[in-house]
């Protein structure tokens, strides 16, 4: 991974968005929101220096395999500012599964993939559906982000019992739980090797969790372009933390968890 040059402020901590949507060229013609331009253009306009991506379209219609190519597109348009996570779906079948990884991962050194139960019908934990994606994950040493909020598919309950599993796998609960804050708080509080996203919630949401999670086990991201960079980023800014804890969340944490480098 090369360090960015357009945006980086020299000698200060790498700013990370862990959770950017990109539909990329021509899935709404005319709507910049769905270009990655535009997604750039957040980022400048709210210091943020690295922006880890998924193609949300899996979760609209498209195989894993076409979003994903999606996302590639993406990161090879701008491969000093975006990080390729890739969509996995559990339900196209073990064998799909394990070979996309081997793609986007072996291929083309994406960073994690992401799982969306709720779009695709299946628990988080399901031992048939997941165990060989958190396998194959392992294998290459990468980590897993969860869409988490919505009974009975996604929950964060769900991730800490595959936490509990699979003790060595690192995993990201997506949106800090969305309306389930305090089990997502519960789940990283009681699993060294679970970790809370921030997107697409409130600063009393954010500072709460500030409270209750270890800083390093709490990653900022935005959900951009549904989400705002600028309000998550703003609430870490301002809780009572120290200058490092909030870099750690600002962008070391997941810096070191996907071997992105330390600094801009």
């Amino acid at each position: 991974f090369t360090k960015p040059g357009t945006g980086s402020r020299e000698g200060k901590a790498m700013v990370i968005d862990d959770h950017v949507h990109v539909h990329e060229w021509g899935y709404q013609p005319g709507d910049p929101e769905y270009e990655v331009d535009y997604v750039i253009g957040q980022m400048d306009d709210n210091g943020v220096d690295v922006a880890i991506i998924e193609d949300s379209l899996a979760y609209v219609g498209l195989s894993q395999e076409e979003s994903n190519d999606h996302t590639k597109a993406a990161v090879d348009a701008f491969p000093d500012r975006l990080v390729g996570f890739a969509n996995i779906k559990p339900p196209q079948g073990a064998a799909a599964c394990i070979a996309e990884i081997d793609r986007c991962v072996g291929d083309w050194n994406f960073r994690g993939i992401k799982l969306h139960a709720m779009a695709d019908s299946y628990s988080a934990d399901d031992p048939d559906l997941v165990d060989p994606v958190v396998e194959r994950c392992l294998h290459y040493g990468i980590r897993i982000w969860f869409h988490t909020g919505q009974q009975p598919f996604s929950t964060p309950m769900q991730v800490a019992s595959l936490a509990s599993r699979f003790p060595e796998a690192a995993l990201i609960i997506g949106h800090l739980g969305h309306g389930m804050g305090f089990d997502a708080i519960w789940a990283a509080s009681t699993h060294e090797n679970v970790y809370l996203d921030l997107s697409l919630q409130g600063a009393g949401a954010i500072h709460r969790a500030c409270e209750e999670v270890p800083a390093g086990q709490l990653i900022f991201g935005s959900d951009a372009p549904y989400g705002d960079m600028g309000r998550v980023k703003r609430a870490v800014e301002t809780a009572k933390l120290s200058d490092a804890q909030k870099q750690a969340i600002l962008g070391g944490t997941i810096a070191r968890l996907c071997g992105l480098g330390g600094s801009a």
